[in-house]
């Protein structure tokens, strides 16, 4: 993920969210000078993304690295809550195990 702050001033504005489009970015914060804007995805489309916003409009550039979470193998339809077998198993085992 990508966050970029963009000086916005009336006569940017459109291109900029032109640009956000193409690059199926989300702008998140609009003040009366500037746009943040959220890219996530590959990194070599946000790159291309700040090379065509011209560097004088760029004002900070904040991004993560690769993050992800695995998915659970199944989930109980009745509240949401998911279930892990092996997680469940050893949170038992480590309440048992705790001292009194």
């Amino acid at each position: 993920m990508m966050l970029i702050k963009l000086k916005a001033g009336r006569a940017q504005r459109e291109e900029i969210k032109r640009l956000v489009d193409i690059f199926r970015g989300k702008i998140i914060d609009v003040t009366e000078s500037s746009y943040i804007i959220e890219l996530t995805g590959m990194q070599t489309s946000s790159m291309r993304l700040l090379k065509r916003s011209t560097g004088d409009l760029v004002v900070e550039v904040v991004r993560t690295g690769l993050s992800g979470i695995a998915r659970a193998p199944r989930a109980c339809p009745s509240d949401g809550v998911i279930l892990n077998r092996q997680a469940i198993q050893h949170s038992a085992m480590t309440v048992q195990a705790a001292p009194k």
